[in-house]
């Protein structure tokens, strides 16, 4: 038997429970709420630090976001500060792999912020903060920039910008705190949205994308160059998130693509679609595209996140 312990964020008013830690049994299928906490506006992204002794979270607010963080005493966490996150609606953190940086998107802003990070894991001060500048063609949801999502990649900081249609990759300098544009930013298809993507371990050279308003997977691939760091990617193969039959012009798809997950074995990879309540499956082929498999109700509406622990899947759905 095997218990997953997990927290999800919510919108809630600060005067109100908003971060809820669950126990999950696998072997019951079972879940139990061990506590809630309160004191911080709309933690709709939280994330844990891998030393599993600070947790933030996002207070999506606008016009000023924050960064709230939080210390573990006695296995619950204690309000320690919040900071501002130098944008509006904040609504993802990344943490770099040597632990040294958390970074902040502000969606409704379009910008990112960086935090410089302790020992411990507490944000000292802000380093860097991008404001990105543009639109697309979408109307009424790319007008201007909108950063919803980043991956450190090696030393490199990938950067979802759903405004922009694009992913924006910049270099990190650990020593200044600072991030340089690497001029190698990743094109996707026009009004289509990227809102995350992932990485899969067994094909370093593969990028998957999920487009909010596309509603498709994007897979790219590297192209080989001499110099590992100036590779560009290639767009190899675009999949639907679509439920079978449906006529993509007859639905509006402003609010579809959300999330998307391999499994720990890395053969499948999972998307949520929003607005058709689903969580979606695609078998990781050989040369690392897709295969679509299958559809599965999601238990509830507009299924914003998800986590996977072993053989279940935990949904997070906005309503």
């Amino acid at each position: 038997m095997t218990n997953y312990r997990f927290m999800v964020g919510s919108y809630a008013p600060q005067d109100s429970n908003g971060i809820y830690c669950y126990e999950l049994d696998t072997q019951a299928s079972t879940l139990q709420c061990l506590y809630t906490v309160s004191g911080v506006e709309n933690p709709s992204f939280i994330l844990m630090h891998p030393n599993k002794k600070v947790l933030y979270a996002v207070e999506e607010r606008n016009p000023e976001g924050r960064v709230a963080v939080f210390v573990m005493e006695n296995g619950q966490p204690q309000l320690l500060t919040s900071m501002s996150s130098q944008g509006a609606d904040p609504c993802h953190l990344a943490i770099e792999a040597k632990e040294r940086f958390l970074t902040v998107a502000n969606y409704t802003s379009g910008s990112l912020g960086m935090f410089r990070l302790d020992e411990m894991g507490i944000p000292i001060c802000m380093t860097e903060h991008r404001q990105h500048e543009g639109h697309s063609i979408y109307k009424g949801r790319q007008e201007g920039p909108h950063v919803h999502f980043s991956k450190f990649v090696d030393t490199q900081l990938y950067i979802c910008d759903l405004g922009l249609d694009r992913v924006i990759r910049y270099e990190l300098d650990p020593w200044a705190g600072s991030l340089e544009k690497t001029g190698l930013d990743i094109e996707a298809p026009r009004g289509c949205g990227p809102r995350h993507l992932t990485l899969h371990a067994a094909h370093p050279g593969m990028l998957y994308v999920i487009t909010e308003m596309g509603a498709e997977i994007l897979v790219y691939r590297k192209e080989a160059t001499q110099k590992e760091e100036d590779q560009k990617y290639k767009l190899v193969q675009r999949i639907s998130l679509l439920p079978e039959g449906c006529d993509a012009g007859a639905v509006k798809l402003g609010m579809t693509g959300a999330a998307v997950k391999f499994t720990e074995d890395g053969k499948i990879l999972v998307a949520s679609a929003r607005i058709f309540n689903l969580i979606i499956s695609f078998r990781v082929c050989e040369n690392g595209t897709l295969e679509r498999v299958q559809a599965l109700a999601c238990g509830g509406s507009m299924p914003r996140d998800f986590e996977i622990f072993g053989d279940h899947i935990i949904v997070a759905n906005q309503e």
